[in-house]
């Protein structure tokens, strides 16, 4: 009796505390503030060198089919080291047109 009484209290226990923990991540969510994705302050680029070379103040989002081919490229170029040997293997892997 005392065995099946000592796995009770564990199990609610337990249990107990998987409620507070979720509880607590879903307070968390709740009070921290919310980003809006859809706005940016600026864009700016800059060269090897740390200058300056582009700044965009007044953004806006545009849709992907008006986003010309060879900037699309150069973005991922950037991002990917393998950019060159991938994509002359396959010209459409990154971006199919």
């Amino acid at each position: 009796m005392k065995k099946i009484l000592l796995i009770t209290k564990i199990f609610l226990l337990s249990i107990f505390t998987i409620i507070i923990i979720v509880s607590s991540f879903y307070v968390y969510a709740f009070i921290t503030p919310k980003t809006n994705i859809n706005s940016s302050d600026s864009i700016t680029y800059y060269d090897k060198n740390g200058d300056n070379i582009f700044q965009n103040n007044n953004n806006e989002y545009v849709k992907l089919d008006n986003i010309n081919k060879e900037i699309i490229n150069a973005i991922i170029s950037i991002e990917d080291k393998n950019y060159s040997k991938n994509n002359k293997s396959n010209n459409n892997k990154y971006y199919k047109w």
